[in-house]
């Protein structure tokens, strides 16, 4: 079998002129409105060619004729980012005595909700539409598809360097390595050893604590310790520490971020929550996701939350801007 594929069959490029009947010719006003039409549906007709409205990454695809497009074709409407929580309370009982009238209600609304501008509308289409990855789920398959998001403007494609800023973590992190103590001038304590352990904090748990430190600390000081590194998933770390080995307790009310110190307080250490038994940093059936700090990055955690940007299956998402 043999043949050519000849070139594919280009768009009207020329619409066919308006013509007058003979009789009107000499008429300059017919004669106007006959030419004005042609230019006109000339125009038209290089808009279509050069706007394919299916292309709703083309900057000519924007406000009111994205809507339509992005609807009509894709079924997706413009979507609405919202962290807005209501509450409706209403009746006899149903609200503490004293506080809503019998018979009466009180409606309390917080947050924000907003309409998407079209740079994040062509962002969320493209997290639907995009097909170039393939139908096979992994983490790779997760990062591109994040890295579209916070990356390409417009609903654009990204590069592999933008791939490489996402990361995504779906088993449990190592715990961390033993922590570097020193001390610091201050307060009144009695000199003593301290042992020290330290753990990460992720959005869905934590790690095993690390190996063990020690280190004297004379009278009048106290002791610090340093963070550990940043890893992917954690956004945290907690500090365990005692004046005897293995009995160190946690010392810290809330996450620390990482890359800041810990130093004890000069009212000496509390008896907190004992070692973590296991880690729980990311269990079976959840994704953290990390990602650097932006605009797009609030948008797009807004979004995951909201339900804006879902993901094809039911495990728990989590997601970590740093």
């Amino acid at each position: 079998m043999s043949g050519t594929i000849g070139n594919p069959t280009m768009p009207l490029q020329t619409v066919l002129p308006a013509y007058l009947y003979e009789q009107y010719s000499a008429d300059d006003n017919i004669s106007a409105f006959f030419t004005s039409y042609t230019e006109l549906a000339q125009g038209y007709l290089e808009w279509f060619n050069q706007t394919p409205l299916a292309v709703y990454t083309s900057n000519g695809i924007s406000g009111s004729l994205l809507d339509w497009t992005a609807t009509g074709i894709y079924g997706i409407s413009r979507p609405v980012l919202s962290s807005l929580q209501t509450m409706f309370v209403a009746g006899v009982n149903a609200y503490a005595v004293n506080t809503v009238a019998v018979n009466g209600n009180v409606f309390y609304q917080s947050g924000s909700a907003t309409l998407a501008d079209d740079d994040i509308y062509k962002r969320v289409l493209t997290w639907w539409l995009y097909r170039g990855d393939g139908k096979q789920l992994s983490s790779e398959w997760i990062r591109r598809r994040v890295a579209r998001a916070l990356f390409g403007a417009n609903g654009a494609d990204v590069s592999y360097d933008d791939f490489a800023q996402v990361s995504v973590v779906s088993q449990n992190i190592n715990a961390p390595a033993a922590p570097v103590l020193s001390s610091v001038s201050g307060g009144t304590l009695a000199g003593t050893t301290y042992y020290a352990r330290v753990t990460y904090v992720t959005p869905v748990g934590e790690t095993n604590a690390g190996a063990e430190a020690s280190f004297a600390v004379a009278a009048n000081n106290l002791l610090n310790v340093t963070s550990p590194p940043q890893v992917n998933a954690a956004y945290g770390w907690n500090v365990y520490v005692s004046t005897a080995t293995g009995t160190e307790t946690k010392q810290n009310a809330t996450p620390i971020a990482l890359g800041a110190a810990w130093t004890e307080p000069t009212s000496g250490l509390i008896s907190g929550a004992a070692l973590p038994a296991s880690n729980t940093s990311v269990p079976d059936h959840n994704f953290v996701i990390t990602i650097p700090p932006s605009t797009a990055a609030s948008y797009f955690s807004q979004a995951v939350s909201s339900g804006v940007l879902n993901f094809p299956f039911t495990d728990t998402i989590s997601v970590v801007i740093t």
